[in-house]
């Protein structure tokens, strides 16, 4: 028991610390994320499972930049939603939606901030005839629609949830309250000729405008909390507040859901978003990455120990035929040399010039001559001087030395003619 204690101790810790951590407040996350399926309180969940009912179509969400999605010019009669924290098309994806919208679509975007050539277009009146087609290409031809903050915006009750705003409708008198605060934008360059006030704030400056363009419109809201979980999920009237706003959207049969310009992500962000923005699939994730380490770290080691390298055996056989050799040349038995010569000699015969009754005779020597590509006459000579080797009880050792080499080159004759082994 003395020795397991100490393991005891470390575990009551631990899961002291694990049901800590779970059981913990969790601080909400104070950032615009606008994520369709988050649940952090400015995500914006609530207002895309909402949008169905409101605008009686369904609502796709859409992965990819509104100038990939809008290159099919024949779209009429749908809808195109953005909310984020600044939108600021650049030219050519302005032009494709300002054509999406002249077609007879609408567009919806909550922003803080506005910008690019889009804005500029459906804003102040152009100065000049081809103004809009300045303004498109990029041109800074006027100020166009803009977002401005008043002197008393107080940037620490943006998306607070302990500083509650209002905004009032237009035609109502009773103000909308809302349980966050809002950020006190205001949307100025605005077209009065083309534009028509939805909502404004306390004091009067407008906050959420529709502008007529071609056939369709564009609705543009400067308060991007008020589409979020916290503004519809909370105490106030935001669901009311959004009702009104979605009621300037002429009906639709499809509406696209932007999910390229949000504020913590850009160009559609990663494939693995969603794992990474739910917290089970998250703690799943690091669980996994954890134990790989693991895996790595314990398993990684070797479990036996190196196995030596063996070196290959050396070859016995021509080691012993080497000593035999040193020893009948040593003791001068040069009959048995000559005799294990000539045994040598008939079996190259056999196995390099295939011939299978090889043997000393005339015959044999004219055979091989043809096989080894020797002449007959020096083939006649070699074979006599082996047999008469071979009948020596006592040959000289140069005679001896002469005929190995000599039978060794025949031998060789052949490999080294054209066509013969290699």
């Amino acid at each position: 028991m003395t020795r397991a204690l100490p393991f005891v101790v470390v575990g009551l810790a631990a899961v002291l610390v694990v049901v800590t951590v779970a059981t913990a407040p969790k601080a909400y996350d104070p950032r615009l994320r606008a994520e369709r399926a988050g649940t952090e309180p400015f995500d914006a969940e609530a207002l895309y499972r909402l949008l169905p009912a409101w605008l009686g179509a369904p609502v796709v969400p859409v992965d990819v930049t509104p100038f990939e999605h809008l290159a099919d010019t024949a779209l009429v009669g749908t809808a195109y939603v953005f909310v984020t924290g600044a939108f600021a098309p650049d030219a050519a994806e302005a032009e494709r939606l300002a054509a999406y919208v002249e077609r007879g679509n609408t567009v919806v975007v909550a922003a803080h901030a506005l910008d690019g050539p889009l804005f500029e277009a459906v804003g102040e009146p152009p100065d000049r005839p081809g103004q809009r087609d300045r303004k498109m290409a990029g041109d800074d031809g006027g100020r166009g629609l803009r977002t401005e903050w008043g002197a008393d915006f107080l940037p620490e009750t943006l998306g607070s949830l302990d500083a509650p705003d209002s905004l009032r409708l237009a035609g109502q008198a009773r103000p909308v309250a809302f349980p966050v605060g809002l950020g006190g934008a205001r949307l100025a360059g605005l077209d009065a000729a083309r534009t028509a006030t939805i909502a404004t704030t306390l004091d009067g400056y407008p906050t959420a405008v529709a502008v007529a363009l071609g056939r369709g419109r564009v609705v543009v809201l400067s308060t991007p909390i008020a589409f979020t979980n916290a503004a519809l999920t909370g105490a106030g009237d935001g669901a009311a507040f959004l009702a009104g706003v979605f009621a300037y959207v002429p009906p639709v049969r499809r509406v696209f859901w932007d999910e390229t310009h949000k504020p913590l992500r850009e160009g559609g962000g990663s494939r693995l978003r969603y794992a990474v923005r739910t917290p089970p699939l998250r703690w799943a994730l690091g669980t996994i990455a954890l134990g790989a380490l693991l895996a790595v770290v314990f398993l990684g080691r070797r479990r036996q120990r190196p196995i030596p390298v063996a070196a290959a055996p050396p070859n016995a056989q021509r080691e012993f035929a080497r000593t035999v050799g040193r020893l009948f040349f040593v003791r001068g038995d040069r009959a048995w040399l000559a005799r294990r010569k000539l045994r040598l000699f008939e079996d190259g015969l056999r196995t390099r010039l295939g011939l299978a009754d090889a043997d000393l005779s005339d015959q044999t020597a004219v055979r091989a001559a043809a096989r080894a590509g020797v002449p007959e006459a020096d083939a006649q000579v070699l074979f006599a001087r082996l047999r008469s080797l071979s009948t020596d009880p006592a040959p000289a050792a140069a005679d001896l030395l002469a005929a190995d080499r000599d039978a060794d080159a025949f031998l060789a004759a052949r490999d080294a003619a054209p066509g013969g082994p290699v």
